[in-house]
């Protein structure tokens, strides 16, 4: 899986500034002052970690200023193999 690890590589993958700002119901701007300030106010962490996820990437902490994710925020993936081999 690919693994985002700067804004400008996630404003890149949506499809730069206007496809992201259009995707997400903000303005070019707000996506532009993201890169420039190389943060992403809070309030729209959640959706964009969703969202990111859903098409198929892994999007750093860094970028939504975490060293880490908090414990249980990611699937554990050794954990539903287990249980999927436990049911069949």
């Amino acid at each position: 899986m690919k693994e985002i690890k700067t804004i400008h590589e996630l404003v890149d993958f949506f499809g730069g500034d206007t496809a992201m700002a259009d995707f997400f119901g903000t303005t070019q701007s707000v996506v532009g002052q993201w890169k420039c300030r190389n943060a992403i106010a809070a309030g729209w962490h959640l959706r964009i970690f969703a969202e990111a996820s859903r098409r198929g990437v892994k999007v750093h902490p860094s970028i939504f200023g975490l060293d880490e994710y908090p414990p249980g925020l990611l699937p554990d993936v050794q954990s539903s193999k287990k249980r999927v081999e436990e049911r069949a």
